[in-house]
């Protein structure tokens, strides 16, 4: 026993965090060891981590899969302990702590609860308690420990990160516990108590932050269940609404139903009137047939088998017979009426109705039915002064004209396979170049696409172009703008770059002019040389746009611009002075701008499919919907009325408005 004492030490087989002798050891990447499962008990108290510090000496280690198992055993303190087991079987009496160091077996009589040191008597009184470390340790007898009357104390767990010494008090002027040593040298000043004493001093402490906390906690329940109510009540408000919405639908699919069935059975009743006349008129007609025919038969066989007396006697019956067929016939020509029935009135009636009983009460459910005398006759009156509003136009001394939409006629249509050899484009604008030739900005191809058609059948040629954003042809050339604000000028139709400009934003042409914009000035090439025009305002000051977006010159010299940030229509005069302002603020995307021979402007609309027509002092005149012919228009160029190209990001359309 003397000798496996000297060489193992029991003290330093003891694990600091349950100092005990080590179960299951396994050793930290800082080559310290704990008990396996002290370890778990440490990861336990922090959760949800996978970076831990030694209890020690704080050196980070990492356990991904939080497992103590993945972490290696310690083999020779395991050794160790194994051999310490075996020469503890030759003696089963508890030995001293201390006595032990000096290779002495005296019997244990009491255990140290703080730091669980077995002392023998001489240590009690002579050792144990007589330094400053241990002056407070409590110790009592080894067979009361034994017994379960005397428990360890759970303060012996925390040690001093600085002095690796275990926690014995709390200074309450630094609200902190601390060692004796921390005691003796940091807070020598200050006065410190004991830990019990600390517990009650927190515990004061601590109770009016607990009432404040737990007054919040009930204010966030009643706040929690407050919400809960209102999320209850607003999922019972959607799920009316909802319902409404169904019923509202339900009923207006009910009458526009009913309005189809009552237009088709309208149309079959106008043409089973018309089919009972035409049958009427085609009876008689085989009757007169039939009888002509007879009278022919007659004529005819007393001209060819009777006597020259017969013939010539019968001849005034002959002309008689057969005049009267012919006079009757002419006399009795009807003129059948062609089938017409006006859809768009009928249904404009449908609506007069069911706009009529909403604006009457809201609250009545509407129990109309279409086709009913008296409200199909103030739904015709309604209906005719719809038809006779006229929207008055603000400042205009023209002749006021009905706001209205068309549908143009589409032409022909071209197809990315038709003019890019199946690559996916995205136009994102479109010019005329003469009458059988356009070009076109690919900017997800990055080149200008020029496209001529012959004999009905398009042949197209590209020029590469960096960032391409924009295109327009002046006198014998085109030109093409980039995203960065680059004009890049090429000869037409040999497409040769002959020069570039920089500093624009939009940029349009008339007829051998260049023209773009910037921010404060209109910059206009022609020939050689680049003459500007100040932006001004309404009063003839300075102005300064946001962001120029899209631009066109009109042939009367003056021009139309949108700025995006502003969402607004500017029309300028000649000299660039601003003449009116549209606001489209909150209306959806402002698109392209194009203009025809006769000072109307047009701009397409992504959003809402359409165009609109404006007059040169911006005037609203009408829409062009393009709902069933191209959907999100990007580009416009107009050169009449009858030739209007309008281009999507994959689709270019021709489109004839008359």
């Amino acid at each position: 026993m003397d000798a496996v004492a000297k060489s193992l030490k029991e003290d330093y087989l003891t694990c600091v965090i349950c100092y005990e002798l080590f179960v299951e050891p396994k050793i930290l990447p800082c080559l310290h060891t704990f008990c396996k499962g002290c370890l778990e008990m440490f990861i336990l108290k922090l959760p949800e981590k996978t970076d831990f510090p030694c209890p020690i000496c704080r050196e980070p280690f990492s356990l991904p899969s939080r497992s103590v198992s993945s972490l290696k055993n310690n083999f020779i303190f395991k050794d160790m302990l194994v051999k310490l087991s075996e020469s503890r079987k030759a003696g089963s009496k508890r030995v001293c702590s201390f006595c032990i160091l000096h290779s002495k077996e005296v019997e244990a009589t009491h255990k140290c609860i703080t730091c669980l040191d077995l002392l023998c008597s001489f240590c009690v009184r002579h050792k144990h308690v007589f330094t400053r470390q241990n002056a407070y340790h409590e110790i009592v007898l080894l067979k009361d420990y034994l017994t379960g009357k005397f428990t360890v104390k759970k303060n012996s767990e925390v040690i001093c990160e600085r002095h690796n010494e275990r926690l014995r008090f709390f200074c309450p002027s630094c609200s902190v516990p601390i060692c004796g040593e921390c005691a003796l040298n940091d807070h020598r000043r200050h006065e410190f108590v004991s830990l019990d004493e600390a517990r009650n001093i927190v515990a004061k402490e601590m109770e009016n932050s607990i009432e404040n906390a737990r007054a919040k906690q009930e204010m966030l329940k009643e706040e929690h269940e407050n919400l809960t109510s209102k999320t209850q009540e607003l999922s019972s408000n959607e799920i009316f609404l909802l319902g409404e919405v169904e019923t509202k639908f339900k009923e207006i699919y009910r009458k526009l139903t009913k309005c189809r069935q009552n237009l088709e059975e309208k149309i079959k009743k106008k043409s089973s009137v018309e089919k009972e006349k035409i049958k009427a008129c085609l009876k008689e007609n085989e009757s007169l047939q039939g009888d002509l025919q007879e009278s022919i038969s007659f004529c005819e066989n007393i001209v060819l088998n009777r006597s020259d007396l017969e013939v010539v006697y019968f001849l005034n019956d002959m002309k008689s017979i057969l005049l009267k067929y012919s006079v009757q016939h002419e006399k009795e020509e009807i003129s059948l009426p062609r089938l017409e029935v006006n859809i768009d009135d009928e249904i404009c009636k449908m609506f007069s109705v069911m706009e009529a009983v909403v604006d009457g009460n809201n609250a009545k459910k509407p129990s109309l039915e279409v086709g009913s005398d008296s409200d199909t006759a103030k739904a015709e009156a309604k209906c005719q002064e719809k038809k006779q509003e006229i929207k008055p136009i603000k400042n205009s001394k023209k002749k006021v004209k009905p706001i209205t939409t068309v549908v143009p006629k589409c032409v022909k249509r071209y197809d990315k396979s038709e003019l890019h050899d199946d690559k996916t484009p995205n136009y994102t604008s479109v010019t005329w170049i003469d009458k059988s030739c356009f070009g076109l900005a690919d900017g997800q191809n990055q080149c200008a696409v020029i496209c001529k058609t012959v004999g009905g059948i398009t042949e197209c040629r590209t020029i590469s172009v960096n960032e391409i954003v924009g295109i327009v042809k002046f006198g014998d050339s085109l030109a093409c703008k980039t995203h960065s604000g680059e004009i890049f000028i090429y000869s037409y139709p040999e497409l040769i770059y002959e020069r570039s400009f920089q500093g624009a934003y939009t940029l349009s042409s008339r007829s051998s002019e260049l023209i773009w914009v910037t921010k404060q000035k209109i910059m206009i090439f022609k020939g050689c040389s680049i003459t500007s025009l100040n932006i001004l305002d309404e009063e003839g000051k300075s102005f300064t746009f946001k962001r120029p977006f899209q631009f066109c010159c009109l042939p009367n010299n003056s021009f139309a611009l949108t700025d995006k940030p502003e969402e607004s229509l500017y029309l300028l005069d000649k000299r660039g002075q601003i003449m009116a302002r549209r606001d489209f603020t909150g209306q959806g995307q402002l698109g392209a701008l194009s203009c025809d021979e006769d000072n109307r402007i047009y701009m397409t609309r992504y959003e809402t499919n359409n165009i609109c027509i404006f007059d040169a002092s911006g005037e609203f005149l009408r829409t062009i919907s393009l709902s069933c012919i191209l959907k999100k228009p990007k580009a416009i160029s107009v050169m009449n009325e009858e030739a209007v190209l309008v281009a999507s990001s994959d689709q270019v359309v021709l489109l004839s408005l008359k």
